[in-house]
């Protein structure tokens, strides 16, 4: 018994001298903690003039830059390329759209860098119809290029009392107002004509743009634009043609002349090239001038004849003399 009790107080002198040494070993790491904060906080104090230094370079050439860029008038534009446009721009502002925004007023005008690009193709496009699409490009460090591109051809599409101007690939230019019939139609495209040098056609349908798909829409310009090319190609059929697209009906097109009456094509079997050829040949061996100003129509939707009416009152038989 009495050994037994002698193992008990050995292992409790074991485990205090263990608990002993992990203590002493939380201390000295605490102290240890402490003695690196406290030198952490000194060090902290201390002001470091090398990165002080560094920063200060750093922000001298940063404002250094801004001010060239935006106070200096370095990057101000003072040169624009014009590409693909002889005709002058027609700006009312210029190009002093930046004069506008008063938060920004201390900064040089016109500057490349901020230069909104798209105020300024919104600008071309609403003051130049005949402009279709404008490409802005900023080269350093104080130049603008614009490369424009030109419509080629206007048509006014007629319904009722209510003109849409339209370029070739049927894009909406101009909304106008218009009630007296064709003569008013070929009026304003007459105007624009001589406005900005491209030619207009007319275009009447009961129907409105919105009633026709874009294939539709594109074969009728297509077409009304070989048609009139090719009419006015016989010296007859000048500047009063107007396109008519009868009513929900799109397999034909009716070409009318103030002067000459109406001549109908097909668009059914896509042959106007052959249509054309019929309507040269009969005004070559059959059809006189003097005849064409008491023509009704015209109708060359048929392959193998050419049917037409002279108006009421005519005689028929001058048709077969030619001056």
């Amino acid at each position: 018994m009495f050994k037994r009790k002698k193992k008990k107080n050995n292992a409790g002198k074991i485990r205090r001298a263990r608990v002993k040494n992990i203590r002493k070993i939380q201390e000295k790491q605490t102290r240890a903690n402490k003695r690196s904060i406290t030198k952490r906080k000194k060090q902290k104090k201390k002001i470091n003039w090398k990165k002080v230094g560094v920063f200060f370079l750093i922000f001298c050439f940063l404002s250094l830059v801004v001010w060239v860029i935006f106070f200096s008038g370095v990057m101000k534009i003072n040169n624009i390329e014009i590409i693909g446009y002889q005709n002058k721009i027609k700006l009312k502002t210029n190009i002093n759209i930046l004069q506008e925004n008063k938060l920004i007023n201390k900064i040089s005008q016109n500057n490349l860098v901020i230069f909104p690009k798209a105020k300024l193709i919104d600008q071309i496009k609403q003051e130049n119809i005949d402009i279709k699409n404008v490409t802005v490009s900023k080269i350093f460090p104080n130049k603008l290029q614009l490369k424009i591109e030109k419509r080629q051809e206007l048509f006014l599409w007629k319904q009722q009392d209510k003109c849409q101007l339209l370029d070739e690939d049927v894009n909406l230019i101009q909304q106008i107002q218009c009630k007296n019939g064709a003569g008013e139609a070929l009026n304003i495209c007459e105007e624009k004509k001589k406005q900005i040098g491209l030619n207009c056609l007319v275009v009447m349908s009961e129907l409105s743009l919105n009633d026709f798909s874009e294939e539709e829409l594109n074969k009728i310009i297509k077409n009304s634009r070989y048609i009139l090319k090719g009419m006015q190609k016989t010296f007859y059929f000048d500047e009063d043609l107007v396109i008519i697209i009868p009513a929900l009906i799109l397999k034909e097109i009716k070409v009318r002349s103030e002067k000459y009456g109406e001549v109908w094509f097909s668009l059914e079997n896509n042959n106007i090239k052959k249509q054309l050829g019929k309507f040269r040949a009969l005004l070559e061996k059959k059809i006189t001038i003097n005849n064409l100003n008491n023509m009704q129509y015209i109708d060359l939707r048929l392959d193998n004849k050419i049917i037409y009416k002279f108006k009421e009152g005519f005689n028929k038989e001058e048709l077969l003399t030619k001056d």
